[in-house]
Parts: C-alpha cells; sequence; structure tokens
C-alpha cells in the first residue's frame, strides 16, 4: 500500500512539473501590424449510415506584416463556442512562429495557438 502510494505521489508530482515547464517556455515574440483578418466558412459532414449531421468547419485568416515577412496565420473553429481573435485590424500585434505553429495575443493579452498558412518575403525597397 505504502508503496502504491509513492508511486502516485511520484507520477502527480512528474505531471506538475511537466505542465510547469511547458509554461515556461519562452517564446520570441515579434511585434508586427495585423492587415487584415478574413473568414472561411465551411462545414463538415459526419455521422454514419443512420445518423448525419453537419458540423462547424470555419477558419478564420490572420494577415501579419512583421516589416521583413508577411505572415499568413489562420485558425480553424468547429466549435459553436470559438469565436474570432479580439484583434484590430492596422494595429500592432505580438506573435511567435514555432516551425508550422504560431502564436497570437488578443487585445487583452491572452495567448491563441494558431498554423502557419504561408508566409511571403517582401521586396526589398528600391
Amino acid at each position: 500500500m505504502r508503496r502504491r502510494f509513492q508511486y502516485l505521489a511520484l507520477c502527480v508530482a512528474a505531471l506538475v512539473l511537466a505542465g510547469a515547464a511547458k509554461e515556461q517556455t519562452q517564446r520570441e515574440w515579434k511585434t508586427g501590424t495585423l492587415v487584415d483578418v478574413q473568414t472561411d466558412r465551411a462545414s463538415r459532414i459526419v455521422g454514419s449510415t443512420h445518423s448525419v449531421s453537419t458540423r462547424r468547419d470555419d477558419r478564420m485568416y490572420y494577415i501579419i506584416d512583421d516589416g521583413g515577412m508577411v505572415w499568413e496565420l489562420y485558425r480553424t473553429m468547429t466549435s459553436p463556442g470559438d469565436k474570432p481573435l479580439r484583434v484590430t485590424v492596422n494595429s500592432p500585434v505580438q506573435f511567435a512562429i514555432e516551425g508550422d505553429d504560431a502564436y497570437l495575443k488578443d487585445e487583452d493579452g491572452k495567448e491563441y495557438r494558431l498554423t502557419v498558412n504561408k508566409k511571403t518575403a517582401k521586396p526589398p525597397k528600391q
């Protein structure tokens, strides 16, 4: 019995430490200008032969210009409770890029995970 308790305590401690380490992730935040926000409304069909229904499958695209690159990020919204992010077009936004994932802070400073759809290098000024 004591061994089980020790094992359980060890597992809980490992989960707590893993969660703390995840929150400690330092992102390289950039500041850019939110150029545009676009919505692509779609739906998907789910179910079996006896019960078929449609579900929401919208995408919100966020276009950000950081001065050297233009980033097109998207967020898939499948739940009826999913809402567009609270951001203002032509205003500064903070974002971070990590591979194919992107993180965007809304006007309240809340962080959201998005996906990089496309990045475009801006041509040099002449």
